[in-house]
Order: structure tokens, then C-alpha cells, then sequence
């Protein structure tokens, strides 16, 4: 396998910014009340479902996984229930945040096809995984905050 350096750079970009990004929210989860971040999660979940659904050939194109469009548009009503679960209560619940959490480890898995049958998209896939991974550690903290209280 091959890459370029620009992919690479962009790589290791999209990794410092996604680091840095959960390092402070985790920052805000560890002291003091998850159920904000939580709502962000939810919205976040329900925005990239509606693009999911919506436009499964152009998210395909963005995170190298042409071919995969039907399962893009399946895992973005995924994303919708789960925000729209999330949003639902007057307090987010911790089993919603654990299905997104479930749904970040199917987002990985799919990535990790693709990357193994796209050659040419695999820096995108690559740079999709590094945010997924992300998003997936935000997940678990709070999730786990929501769940100890």
C-alpha cells in the first residue's frame, strides 16, 4: 500500500484536531455534568444521519466508501435514532449513548472493508476512522459519566 505524503499529512492533521477535540470535552465530561455533551452527541448523531441518508453518494465520496452507499444510508437511520433517543428525555439516557457507542464499532468495521477494497480511497478512509475513533472515545466517557452519574 501506498500513500502520499499529503495524505498523510492530512492524516495526522485530521488525528491532532480529532485529539484535541476529545481531550477537551473529555475535560468537561470528567468535571462536571455528561448530559450537555450528551445533547451535542445527539445532535451530532442526527445531523450526520440526515447526510447520511440524504446523500449516501457524497458521504461515500468523502470517507472513501464507494460501493457501501446502502449500508451508509441503513447506518445513517442508525444515527437518527440514536439522537433523536438521546434528545428524547428530559435527561439523556445512557443507553442511547451506548448504542451510538455499538454504532461507532459498525462504522469502524465498515471503514475497515473498505479500506481493504478501495486502494485509491484508503486516505479518506483513513482520515474518516481517525475522526470515527474519536468521536467513539467521546462516546465512552460519557456514556460512562452518564451511567455513575
Amino acid at each position: 500500500m501506498s500513500i502520499s505524503e499529503t495524505t498523510l499529512t492530512r492524516i495526522i492533521d485530521a488525528g491532532e484536531r480529532a485529539d484535541d477535540v476529545v481531550r477537551q470535552v473529555g475535560r468537561v465530561i470528567k468535571k462536571g455534568d455528561a448530559a450537555p455533551a450528551a445533547r451535542a452527541l445527539g445532535w451530532f448523531s442526527i445531523g450526520l444521519g440526515v447526510a447520511e441518508v440524504l446523500a449516501p453518494a457524497r458521504m461515500a465520496r468523502l470517507t472513501g466508501t464507494e460501493g457501501y452507499e446502502p449500508a451508509l444510508q441503513i447506518f445513517g437511520l442508525r444515527e437518527i435514532a440514536s439522537g433523536v433517543g438521546i434528545l428524547a428525555g428530559t435527561r439523556p439516557a445512557p443507553g442511547w449513548v451506548w448504542a451510538r457507542l455499538v454504532g461507532d464499532a459498525m462504522d469502524l468495521a465498515l471503514l475497515g472493508r473498505a479500506a481493504a477494497s478501495n486502494e485509491s480511497g484508503r486516505g479518506r478512509v483513513g482520515i474518516a476512522a481517525v475522526a470515527v475513533a474519536g468521536v467513539t472515545l467521546l462516546d465512552f466517557l460519557c456514556a460512562r459519566r452518564l451511567a455513575t452519574g
